[in-house]
């Protein structure tokens, strides 16, 4: 398993709490949660792979 599909496991785990359909503004509860959901994981992916790459 690679350092981002660790990431991805572990943000998908911790980073769920914003993604609570009560804070969503209902007309995009539907659609729209999965897509911000999706592009808040890939976007922590990135910034930790970055990290880690500036740390050595």
């Amino acid at each position: 398993m690679t350092r981002r599909e660790r990431f991805r496991l572990y943000a998908q785990e911790h980073f769920t709490a914003l993604d609570d359909p009560g804070l969503v503004h209902p007309a995009r509860r539907n659609g729209g949660v999965r897509r911000t959901r999706l592009a808040r994981l890939a976007r922590l992916s990135r910034l930790a792979e970055r990290a880690t790459y500036h740390h050595r």
